[in-house]
């Protein structure tokens, strides 16, 4: 065939539509697989935001970003479900949540201070 010719049977304005489904299905593949994450931000003795809403397999990282040399630690209300070491501004904290449900935390050096919740839907 020579340039400008088209197969049989085969329009040449649908070339373009199949051209554009397939450099398009594997990224909308990817992205259905891609892992999730949300960031909680620390700052002036609060978490921001509060409540967090996020689904089944997302990773949670909570971010230090207070201004001075305030430490904080967050760890589930329910015993075991997580808890992280202190750290420090500027530092960070990750956990994935693979059960749906509803998770109250707190810091626990300030625990009668900072309080958030983690949702977890499926």
């Amino acid at each position: 065939m020579s340039p400008g010719e088209t197969m049989p049977g085969f329009r040449s304005d649908h070339g373009w539509v199949l051209a554009v489904l397939l450099c398009l299905s594997p990224a909308a593949v990817w992205a259905d697989q891609a892992p999730a994450s949300s960031e909680v931000s620390i700052q002036k003795m609060a978490f921001h935001p509060a409540t967090l809403t996020v689904r089944v397999g997302t990773t949670v990282t909570w971010q230090n970003n207070e201004a001075g040399a305030t430490y904080h630690a967050v760890a589930s209300d329910e015993a075991g479900a997580f808890m992280s070491a202190d750290f420090f501004p500027g530092e960070r904290w990750s956990h994935t949540f693979t059960t749906p449900g509803t998770y109250p935390y707190h810091c626990t050096p300030h625990e009668n201070r900072m309080k958030g919740t983690i949702v977890v839907e499926p």
